[in-house]
């Protein structure tokens, strides 16, 4: 009987300390969060890693305030408008705690600002190839044209000099300042033109360089200075080497 009642007074105190301990709440969740690219700015069109950095969590929900919201952990995510967004991370405990995290976030547009060429060929082509110099006496009227590749009706397209009797192969010319021309997530077509209007010439406005589409928001060659937003992508082809100048704004 003794033993018997030694054995109840240990588990009753046990059964009480156990059934008090599955009451306690787990830690509650700590939810923070970064955003950041590859360059360092953020702007519409390149992808934004946003990093988690929460504590004490076992699920997620991200809203990146422009109405998409996502589940994973740590997602990319990309704007295609300008602006300021608030973005918010909602972390989940096991136990049904519920926490949630806001950062305000600017993202910017490209601008471009000047187009600098530093070198082009001065030779067409004729029907079999071969190499047809443009005004040999006094150099082209370099022109340029610049714009997205469906533009079409040129309503979006600019239009820049010209730079009269261009004739050094290495020009270091320089056409600007270009008046908030915005840059999108989309390819654009960048051309070289011998304006020659003013002389009469019939061939007015001859093609010299086209390139092939290009994306100037996704340029593989951007370079960006964090701080001022300004940054460059350039150009190379065959007898040309052209650089963009924009800025993050």
């Amino acid at each position: 009987m003794k033993k018997r009642l030694l054995r109840l007074i240990f588990i009753l105190p046990l059964a009480f300390f156990m059934s008090c301990g599955g009451d306690d709440p787990l830690p509650e969740p700590v939810p923070s969060f970064s955003a950041t690219t590859a360059l360092e700015v953020l702007e519409i069109g390149r992808s934004i890693q946003f990093i988690n950095n929460s504590i004490n969590a076992s699920s997620y929900e991200w809203d990146f305030g422009d109405g998409v919201t996502s589940t994973l952990i740590s997602p990319t995510y990309t704007y295609e408008i300008p602006g300021d967004y608030t973005v918010t991370l909602t972390a989940f405990s096991d136990d049904e705690q519920v926490i949630m995290a806001a950062n305000d976030i600017y993202v910017g547009q490209r601008y471009l600002i000047e187009i600098d060429i530093n070198s082009i060929s001065f030779d067409n082509f004729d029907q079999d190839g071969n190499p047809v110099p443009w005004d040999v006496d006094s150099g082209p009227d370099v022109s340029v044209l610049f714009g997205p590749e469906n533009d079409t009706a040129f309503e979006e397209t600019i239009f820049a000099g010209p730079a009269p009797d261009v004739s050094s192969p290495f020009l270091g010319l320089a056409l600007g300042p270009i008046d908030n021309y915005p840059l999108n997530n989309e390819d654009y077509v960048f051309a070289l033109l011998d304006d020659d209007t003013s002389a009469g010439d019939p061939n007015a406005f001859e093609l010299m360089i086209e390139s092939p589409p290009l994306n100037p928001i996704l340029a593989a060659n951007s370079i960006v200075n964090p701080e001022s937003g300004e940054g460059i992508f350039q150009l190379t082809g065959a007898g040309f080497d052209i650089v963009f100048v924009f800025e993050i704004k």
